[in-house]
């Protein structure tokens, strides 16, 4: 019975699938008998149509890495050191300035950042020494510590960030 009925669900779907397939096969078919018609009755518009789609599809396959386009850059930059600088087209001479320039000014931002938390660092670690001697100084007077930051003034070194 259990295999009976096994047999019969594989055939209804095996009989489905199959004129799912034949379904869409139609209406595929369908569409491409509609558009050779749209075609043939507005040419300039098919052209037109089938034009950008070429050029997207020419673009898209040619359009170079990020890496293959840094390789070209270096390598046309390499055959630009071996001309001598009195050939160079000022554009370029411009250009390659701007880049060195833009470059400088990175690693000066770099250089500023680094130091800003170096600084910020050096900050800390003398906020962080300055509580500990103010425990320690508390602990050898034996003043409670509540008591000692208001006796010492420092309870702005205790407030959190």
């Amino acid at each position: 019975m259990a295999a009976a009925s096994v047999r019969g669900f594989f055939q209804r779907a095996g009989t489905s699938i199959k004129e799912y397939f034949q379904r869409m096969g139609n209406d595929y078919a369908t569409v491409a008998r509609e558009t050779a018609t749209g075609c043939k009755e507005k040419p300039l518009k098919a052209a037109t149509v089938f034009t950008g789609l070429g050029f997207l599809t020419y673009a898209y396959h040619t359009n170079p890495t990020e890496l293959e386009m840094m390789d070209y850059y270096c390598e046309k930059r390499q055959q630009l050191v071996l001309v001598p600088s009195s050939e160079h087209n000022p554009a370029t001479r411009f250009f390659r300035l701007r880049q060195i320039r833009e470059y400088h000014a990175d690693l000066r931002e770099w250089e500023h950042e680094k130091a800003v938390a170096a600084a910020e660092e050096a900050a800390k670690k003398k906020k962080w020494l300055a509580k500990d001697e103010m425990r320690y100084l508390m602990q050898v007077v034996n003043i409670p510590f509540e008591e000692g930051v208001k006796q010492f003034g420092v309870a702005d070194l205790y407030k959190e960030d």
